[in-house]
């Protein structure tokens, strides 16, 4: 490797955390991310397949629940067709 390279790469490794610390949107999103993990799991582990109506509304629930704590307000309509989850 070219004595270049490794200077850029050093100066790669090392900007990264530098990044996070100086960037507060970056900071946030490293600081949510556990829970944000724990949700994605929680939704990936709910059978919501097409046609699951009672699946696809645990998914619906959940996330309308987390916007309403972030103080949106969630509207929630039925599906056109029988058997599917409300949108």
């Amino acid at each position: 490797m070219k004595p270049h390279h490794v200077v850029a790469l050093a100066l790669a490794v090392t900007a990264a955390p530098l990044a996070a610390k100086t960037n507060p949107v970056l900071a946030a999103a490293e600081a949510a991310r556990p829970e944000q993990l724990k949700l994605l799991e929680t939704l990936v582990n709910i059978d919501s397949g097409t046609g699951d109506a009672a699946g696809g509304n645990k998914v619906q629930a959940i996330i309308a629940d987390r916007l309403r704590a972030l103080g949106m307000t969630v509207k929630t309509v039925p599906a056109e067709t029988p058997g599917l989850a409300d949108n």
